[in-house]
């Protein structure tokens, strides 16, 4: 995939194969590193299940708000968590998005609207 989005610059250069190379034994590396993180095994015993009514409230709550998320469009997800979860300003948000600040703002107002929907049914 990487190697698609660079093509127009690889197929100018005469390098190709080397550059074909290097990339594709980074996605063989990453791949190996992701299998590798599959196979571990968690050996600590799992935590006691909650018998508060406020803990198993407070894990509904947070599965219901991640399911609501989760149905939102990936840019109001993305728009949402940046502002949110990591307290980043509007201003921010549309730097690390490379988008206007008014986008930013109606993202997030869209994503909010349908987060209040969602969470009420």
């Amino acid at each position: 995939m990487i190697l698609h989005r660079r093509w127009h610059v690889v197929e100018r250069s005469a390098g190709r194969a080397g550059y074909a190379h290097v990339v594709m034994s980074h996605l063989l590396a990453h791949e190996h590193r992701c299998l590798q993180k599959a196979r571990e095994q968690a050996w600590d015993p799992l935590p006691e299940l909650a018998a508060d009514a406020d803990e198993i409230d407070h894990a509904v709550d947070r599965l219901v708000l991640e399911k609501a998320l989760a149905e939102l469009p990936t840019r109001q997800r993305t728009v949402v968590v940046l502002h949110y979860w990591f307290g980043l300003n509007s201003g921010e948000v549309a730097r690390m998005l490379s988008s206007p600040p008014g986008t930013v703002r109606s993202q997030l107002a869209r994503a909010l609207a349908s987060l209040r929907v969602a969470l009420q049914e």
